[in-house]
Parts: structure tokens; C-alpha cells; sequence
């Protein structure tokens, strides 16, 4: 037993300071935690915010090690340094402060002095009259200590020590806070690599973390928007409520709603907004936001339901194709054996007849390529080689007004497909944009090559190696509406024009394991982007 040992502070202890100094002292301490980085600066940043006016000589900050099996000196004052070092580890249950983490309880140590107790030698060979130490818990889960000492008076008053008490739990709080600020910082080459805005605040909206993603969507760097309120420098609409979102959190694993956020140079983006909270001991110490552009959304969103579409008309057509060949074999079988029955002036009908059906018999196998279904003698195919061959047969394809550049990037991987279709492919490319740009106007059309490697998460392809084609014209131009229906069957804006078009290119590509895309604005041209997986 110690009977000098305070277990339960303010048991009429005399005052030495008023309680309204504590408070400010209180505020202003707690003010220096939300701001301070690194976890020495945190807590001597606070001794001498407090030492001046509660007359203490010296303070010791021990942490739990990555072991959790003793704590280890993280920062201290008032004693020399070689006395610091001789004291780098304390086991749990040694000394004061070894004690109060085993106990996981505050403890004060009046007249130490005078105290013949072994607990105290440690402190009473420092020259304190009066020691007080307290936990740091997150939680359940035990962090550290934190102890003041004074040379001056033999005791700490009741209101002094409640004050060390409540300051212990604020500097678990911002430890516990630190620690996940810098684990985020530890990760943020990993975080950066996220396409999407990552931030992380405190509970009163200030901002202390972004990553890449962020300062690309909104144009502030992380050292300009550290520190300053996220709805402040967004200017975000509708209004978000900090408390009602920790309120909300405390039921919820996560928040989540559309907003719209002021970009630095004043362009205001729609973005998607979900966040989680950070907790510390169960309680939420601030928020993880995560954020994606809200028209990059929509715009993923549209590319998944064109795929399924033209997946979907795709099945149809294969289906249709499969149908229609089996009633024009019979027409042409019964077309063959009527050659000899029918008299000779019913010889042109009947050979009308036959040349319809091998016409149509034409279109079947368009729908049947369409549909990816179409004989295909594939092979190791390299892409700038290929359109360096098809070079003559494309200038031929378009007026003598229009250029034909090729910009072939060397060593593009190759990739597995049928020569003849890709071919096909181009031809119908350049001749579109031929179309765009007119019969007798002067133009460009340019056919690019290259490497381009995917994460996973554009153009709905797997992630790795693709071989990119691009065909791209200085014509009249796409709207957004024609836009979105150029790859449909028997979709056309010409006033005479019918068939697959562009829907037997998309279905080659389809065929091929690629995809396709086409970036066009009224009067600034297209650009059809084609992506093959490398072989």
C-alpha cells in the first residue's frame, strides 16, 4: 500500500490555481492539438503552454511499443539528457508512471520527499515534491502516460489534477488522430494511385489530408488546402452539416449524397460524396471522404448500358442470322433445281430471284459479323505494319482534297485477330471520315498507333497491355445524340443510306476482344479510338 498515493483527486487538496485559468488553459492546449504534426511536438507543445502557470518542472511521455510488452520514453523535460537515456524503456508496474499504465488509472504522489516508498525513487531522485501521472487511452486500448512534476509544492490541488486528467484524454484524441493522419501519409503513394478524391478532416471540417486525386478534380494542392474548411473552400452546396454527419455516422458505416463543389479556378463540378468516420476508442475523432466526379459517373454508367445494348442487339442479330440462312438455303436449293424446269423467257426472273438471295446472303453474313459469329482465320497481327500495308488502299478510298497522315508508333505489342476484318475495319473508318469532311473540301485524316495500358477501370476493359488505333478527321463533326447511337444496326445519317455501317465495325472489334469509342463535337471533327488486347 502507498497512502501517499492519490487514487481519487480532489479529496479537498488545497487550490493553487482558479478554475477559470484552468479552462483557458484548458482551450488553448487543446487549440495546439488539432495543429501539431509529429507526436513530440504534440505533447511538449502543451508542457509549455501549462508549465508557466501550474509551476511544473518537468513532464515524461512514455508510448506503448510496437510489442505492447513496455513503453518507451517518446519525450520528455527537466532532467538531463543522460538521465533521459537511462530511462528509454520502463517496463509495466516500474516506477509511477509503469504503474499507473499497469493499473490503467491516474496517480498522484504528494510529499514525495518524504515518501520511502520504491514506486517514487525514480521521481524523488529528480527533485519533484509532487508528481501526478495519467494514462492515454484510446478506448480500451492503452497508448501511454502522461506525467507532471513540480519542485515547488509538496501537493497538486483537486482542480489540478481533474485538469491533467481531461488534458490526458484530449492528447489520446490527437495521438490517436496522429497516427491515423500519418498512416494515411505513409500510404499515400498507394492512396494516389486512386483516380477518385480522397480527403480526410477533423470533426469540425478542417482539412489534413488529400491526396492526387483530389488536387486534380478541385486544383488546390494539399499544402494550400491543409488546415482550411472543407465546405469553405469548396463552397459546397447543399450546405453540409458537420455535427449531423457525426451524428449520423454514429449509426451508419457510411454518409453519402451529391454535391456540388467550386473548382479553384471557379468551375463548379458535380461530384458523388461518400464518407466514413475515423474513430478513435469508438468514438468519431473526424472524416474520410471519398469523392468521384459525378459526369465521370454518368459517363461510365452510359458506356455500361451501350455495351449491354449493342451485347443485346448483338445475340439478336446472330439469332436473325442464323434464321435467315436457313430460308434462303432452301430458296436458293429451289431456286437451282427450277433452272432446268423453267421455260427460257422465265429464265430472267428466275435468275432475279437467285441473285436476291445471294444478296441477301451477303447481309447475313454482315449480321453474322456483327454478332462476332463470322468465319475469322485469326492470327499474331502487328497494328502499325498492318495500317502501313493498307496505306494505298485507303488514299484510294477518299478524294485527292483529303490527306492521309499515319503516325505509327514503333514496338506497339501485337495483337490477335483477322487480318481481313481489321482491315475491313480501317477501310470503313476512313471512308466515314472521308464522308465528314466532303467530296471537294480540303481535310486531314490521321491514323495513329500505339501502346496504352489500362487499370481496370476504363473503356469497361480488364486491366493490362493494349494495342490503340486511333482514325481521327477534321470533318463536320458528331452531336452528342448521333454520337450515341452510331455503332446501332441499320443506323445511318445519310439521306439514301441503309445497313450495319458502323455496327459490323464494332462487331469485328467485339469479335477481336476490343473495344470502341468515338470522341466528336459539332465542327471540330471525330476521333474513333479502337483497343485490342496485346497477344
Amino acid at each position: 500500500m502507498w497512502p501517499q498515493w492519490d487514487f481519487h483527486p480532489g479529496s479537498g487538496s488545497p487550490e493553487t490555481i482558479q478554475r477559470a485559468d484552468l479552462l483557458r488553459l484548458l482551450a488553448d492546449a487543446a487549440g495546439h492539438l488539432l495543429t501539431a504534426r509529429d507526436g513530440d511536438a504534440l505533447v511538449r507543445g502543451v508542457y509549455e503552454r501549462i508549465a508557466p502557470a501550474l509551476d511544473l518542472h518537468a513532464y515524461f511521455n512514455f508510448m506503448v511499443n510496437d510489442r505492447a510488452d513496455a513503453m518507451y520514453l517518446a519525450s520528455c523535460s527537466g532532467i538531463p539528457e543522460e538521465e533521459a537515456r537511462a530511462i528509454s524503456r520502463l517496463e509495466f508496474g516500474q516506477a509511477v508512471c509503469g504503474t499507473a499504465a499497469l493499473l490503467r488509472r491516474p496517480l498522484a504522489v504528494s510529499n514525495v520527499q518524504q515518501s520511502d516508498d520504491p514506486k517514487v525513487e525514480l521521481v524523488r531522485g529528480y527533485g519533484m515534491r509532487a508528481y501526478a501521472c495519467n494514462p492515454l487511452m484510446a478506448g480500451e486500448r492503452l497508448l501511454g502516460t502522461l506525467s507532471f512534476g513540480t519542485r515547488s509544492r509538496d501537493r497538486f490541488g483537486g482542480d489540478e489534477l481533474e485538469f491533467f486528467r481531461t488534458l490526458a484524454q484530449y492528447v489520446a484524441v490527437a495521438e490517436e488522430r496522429r497516427r491515423m493522419v500519418a498512416a494515411l501519409q505513409r500510404e499515400a503513394a498507394l492512396v494516389d494511385l486512386a483516380r477518385d478524391a480522397i480527403i480526410a478532416t477533423g470533426l469540425d471540417g478542417s482539412i489534413e489530408f488529400l491526396n492526387r486525386g483530389a488536387e486534380d478534380l478541385y486544383g488546390w494542392t494539399a499544402a494550400e488546402a491543409r488546415g482550411r474548411n472543407y465546405a469553405e473552400l469548396l463552397s459546397t452546396e447543399p450546405e453540409v452539416r458537420f455535427p449531423e454527419i457525426g451524428r449520423a455516422l454514429r449509426t451508419r458505416s457510411v454518409w453519402e449524397a451529391e454535391l456540388r463543389q467550386r473548382r479553384r479556378d471557379g468551375r463548379v463540378v458535380g461530384v458523388w460524396s461518400r464518407w466514413a468516420a475515423c474513430r478513435a476508442g469508438g468514438e468519431p475523432t473526424g472524416f474520410l471522404i471519398l469523392e468521384l466526379d459525378s459526369s465521370e459517373r454518368r459517363r461510365m454508367e452510359e458506356r455500361i448500358r451501350q455495351a449491354q445494348k449493342l451485347e443485346g442487339l448483338a445475340v439478336l442479330a446472330g439469332g436473325v442470322a442464323h434464321d435467315f440462312n436457313n430460308l434462303l438455303t432452301s430458296i436458293l436449293g429451289n431456286a437451282s433445281l427450277l433452272e432446268d424446269m423453267v421455260p427460257p423467257d422465265g429464265q430472267p426472273m428466275l435468275r432475279q430471284v437467285i441473285r436476291g438471295a445471294e444478296l441477301a446472303g451477303h447481309l447475313t453474313r454482315q449480321l453474322r459479323t456483327y454478332a462476332g459469329e463470322g468465319a475469322r482465320e485469326c492470327a499474331d497481327i502487328d497494328l502499325s505494319l498492318l495500317v502501313r500495308n493498307t496505306a494505298e488502299l485507303l488514299r484510294v478510298s477518299v478524294p485527292k482534297s483529303i490527306e492521309i497522315r499515319l503516325d505509327l508508333e514503333p514496338g506497339v505489342p501485337s495483337i490477335r485477330g483477322d487480318r481481313g476484318q481489321l482491315q475491313q475495319v480501317l477501310m470503313n473508318l476512313v471512308i466515314n471520315a472521308g464522308e465528314a469532311i466532303g467530296e471537294k473540301k480540303p481535310g486531314t485524316i490521321t491514323v495513329r498507333t500505339g501502346m496504352e495500358t489500362l487499370g481496370g477501370d476504363g473503356d469497361g476493359m480488364p486491366a493490362g497491355v493494349y494495342g490503340r488505333v486511333t482514325v481521327s478527321d477534321t470533318g463536320c463533326g458528331i452531336d452528342p445524340e448521333t454520337a450515341a447511337r452510331i455503332f446501332d444496326p441499320f443506323f445511318t445519317t445519310k439521306a439514301m443510306g441503309r445497313g450495319l455501317g458502323l455496327s459490323v465495325v464494332a462487331g469485328i472489334v467485339r469479335a477481336s476482344g476490343g473495344s470502341i469509342a468515338v470522341d466528336s463535337r459539332p465542327g471540330e471533327g471525330a476521333s474513333f479510338r479502337l483497343l485490342f488486347p496485346a497477344a
